[in-house]
């Protein structure tokens, strides 16, 4: 039985992973820690299993000598645990997202307007996000993969917008409650995506899951015209 062991905590994800899985971490990785004792970002401490929860509280880290890793090219990691004589460690794959400004950015914002759920997150992934001047959050599919993780994403009270006369961009209000404003600009929206955008109107259908399917006729706008801002 590993009795003491040294960690360290730089991220929210580690914390989670520490309090989840401590015991099965630390027996695969305590000889990997215990070579980054030199990091020079890192404050090591000696710690039995059952002080975790308050070890995670207290750790910190120096994020001025942490060094500027950006988008998900692996070489700069790898170049790392070679100097550190890391000679084992799970083959280098996708990345995080948070490493790509764009995502990071409009993270951000999302996370200032309202608290998300795991489907509001899903969702941050795909298509593209407009904020209205209500602060209303718009959802509108790229193309056609886009549409089904919309569709398959979203939280069943948020609110759909369709084109009627043919295929096209889908679109999710991500409010329980919209106002008709709100789903007739956002129809606007969808028609300018799709190729009846030089149409002078355009009609559209909007519903919830399982729910009432209503029409409604727009003319095609662009996000600019509505002022929305796109994040």
């Amino acid at each position: 039985m590993l009795e003491t062991s040294k960690v360290f905590v730089h991220d929210k994800k580690v914390i989670q992973l520490l309090n989840s899985r401590f015991n099965d971490f630390i027996k695969r990785n305590c000889e990997v820690y215990t070579k980054l004792c030199n990091f020079p970002a890192l404050d090591m401490y000696d710690c039995d299993e059952g002080s975790i929860r308050g070890l995670v509280r207290t750790l910190k880290v120096d994020r001025e000598k942490l060094y500027a890793f950006t988008g998900k090219n692996r070489k700069p990691q790898m170049e790392l645990a070679k100097k550190f004589s890391i000679d084992y460690y799970p083959s280098p794959a996708g990345g995080c997202l948070l490493t790509i400004q764009t995502f990071a950015d409009r993270l951000r914002i999302n996370l200032e307007i309202k608290k998300l759920s795991k489907n509001d997150l899903e969702l941050l992934k795909c298509g593209r996000h407009f904020l209205t001047e209500k602060q209303v959050k718009i959802i509108v599919g790229r193309y056609e993969s886009d549409n089904y993780k919309i569709l398959d994403s979203m939280d069943d009270d948020y609110c759909i917008v369709e084109l009627v006369e043919d295929t096209g961009p889908v679109a999710v209000l991500c409010e329980s409650e919209p106002d008709i404003e709100d789903i007739l600009h956002t129809g606007s929206v969808v028609a300018r995506y799709s190729k009846l955008r030089d149409k002078e109107k355009v009609q559209i259908k909007y519903y919830k899951k399982n729910r009432k399917i209503n029409l409604a006729q727009v003319k095609p706008k662009g996000y600019q015209e509505l002022d929305w801002k796109l994040i």
